[in-house]
């Protein structure tokens, strides 16, 4: 007889082609809405990349705009 643990997989995520991704102005907005929050420009690339699923660095890099900007 088996012992232990085990794992069933049924399926993985499927992607999710209702939403598109967005634009790097509209991550510049919640960008700066999160900063004006008091957010640091690392946590707020931080936070957005976790909700949008999109990589950190990207977000971050573009928050380096926001300063140029400013």
């Amino acid at each position: 007889n088996p012992k232990g643990e085990f794992t069933l997989i049924v399926a993985g995520a499927s992607p999710t082609t209702d939403q598109e991704a967005p634009t790097d102005a509209e991550i510049l907005a919640q960008l700066q809405v999160l900063i004006q929050q008091g957010m640091s420009r690392s946590g707020a690339s931080r936070t957005l990349a976790q909700q949008l699923n999109l990589s950190r660095r990207h977000i971050y890099q573009l928050s380096t705009d926001l300063e140029s900007q400013a």
